[in-house]
């Protein structure tokens, strides 16, 4: 079983392997329990903790700015046509 040290400031960090399976990530809300001098951390359901495409808005670096989906379409095609896809 993972053990965790509490920081000066009160912190804990969860070990990956615990946030992976639970699909806690950055910016989710645990819910926090004291049951029979045990602390309990469940994620909250909803918000932060689902995942949504926009959430990945601006991870990667657009260099030549907006692009409309019919030159999106004829740069796919064009990919498609030089065997790059």
């Amino acid at each position: 079983m993972p053990s965790v040290t509490v920081s000066v400031r009160g912190q804990i960090a969860l070990p990956a392997e615990v946030r992976r399976k639970l699909g806690i990530m950055s910016g989710s809300r645990l819910e926090v329990e004291i049951s029979s001098g045990a602390v309990i951390l469940r994620p909250l359901r909803g918000g932060k903790n689902r995942v949504s495409v926009t959430d990945g808005k601006g991870i990667i670096p657009n260099k030549i700015g907006p692009i409309s989906d019919e030159a999106m379409n004829a740069r796919i095609d064009e990919a498609l046509r030089r065997g790059r896809l």
